[in-house]
């Protein structure tokens, strides 16, 4: 119940706020004329466009365009193969098996040196001084 109503009043703070600004900042009428009739002025100034400046020329012609040719270094000698024996490579090293090692503070409590205490029958547990 207590989370609606955070909820509903911390709507209502926002919109007031939204609203005051909205309001605060509004032109005052005489502005709001002096602007539309400047940009009346200017939409008077411009001449229209005419027919031929209006239309663009489209052509179907495929347009050319050359490659770029770029040379490649190639080498002169390559250098010889060597095949290499299973015998000469030697054996893999065997995967090493990683096991978890018991650390003397493992415990979380013991090593922020306060002590673990049981709460709620056993059932959690926290950390006290």
């Amino acid at each position: 119940m207590r989370q609606f109503l955070k909820i509903g009043l911390g709507g209502a703070a926002s919109l007031a706020l939204v609203i005051t600004f909205a309001v605060g900042r509004s032109p005052s009428p005489a502005q709001d004329r002096r602007a539309f009739e400047a940009w009346a002025e200017r939409l008077a100034d411009d001449q229209p466009l005419k027919k031929a400046d209006q239309i663009r020329v489209v052509t179907t012609e495929r347009i050319v365009v050359e490659p770029i040719v770029q040379e490649v270094a190639v080498p002169t000698k390559v250098p010889p193969m060597i095949r290499i024996d299973d015998d000469e490579r030697g054996e893999k090293p065997k995967r090493r098996k990683y096991q978890r090692v018991r650390v003397a503070e493992a415990n979380v409590c013991t090593r922020h040196h306060m002590r673990k205490v049981e709460i709620n029958g056993g059932r959690s547990w926290r950390c006290k001084k």
